[in-house]
């Protein structure tokens, strides 16, 4: 297993084979990656069809409350399609599926459903703190050497933190 930690400020970027935790003060946000350690993580679909069956709904009864086609549903089950990215949509579903919005099962929704699309969560991208940082970050996780440019930025940033020790 391969960790990788960068701090930036207030911010601590951790990634794991399995995905990557980002650390601020206000927040904690995970992205999950799939099959990073050989383990399936669950993704959209399989989330929203767990959820399904565990209450008894039916496909087709799930997708009539939702007025979406039951075929291109049962894809996005299968991750043969992205999910919806409507935050309407997302919540319309949250309400069928009986998730609480802003409970820890809507954010696994919401940001599943953004992970499987290949985005990033709209409020990773409210903090342009952390938009900042991620460039440097995916370059660490990939082991690219970060340019002399952004060396010195990160210098500079810890120089600033006055709790950090180099």
């Amino acid at each position: 297993m391969s960790i990788f930690l960068l701090k930036l400020g207030e911010i601590l970027l951790t990634s794991f084979n399995c995905g990557i935790i980002i650390t601020t003060k206000r927040k904690l946000i995970i992205l999950q990656s799939h099959g990073g350690n050989g383990e399936e993580e669950e993704m959209f679909g399989e989330f929203i069809k767990r959820r399904r069956v565990s209450q008894g709904i039916t496909l087709r009864e799930f997708c009539r409350r939702l007025n979406v086609d039951a075929s291109n549903w049962s894809k996005v089950e299968r991750g043969l399609l992205s999910p919806p990215q409507d935050e309407e949509k997302l919540q319309e579903i949250a309400q069928v599926l009986e998730i609480p919005l802003n409970s820890d099962s809507w954010k696994e929704l919401r940001d599943s459903a953004n992970i499987d699309a290949g985005l990033i969560p709209k409020d990773i991208l409210s903090d342009q703190q952390i938009v900042n940082a991620l460039p440097m970050f995916f370059r660490t996780i990939r082991s690219d050497k970060p340019t002399q440019e952004e060396l010195e930025v990160l210098i500079e940033i810890l120089r600033k933190d006055k709790d950090i020790e180099l």
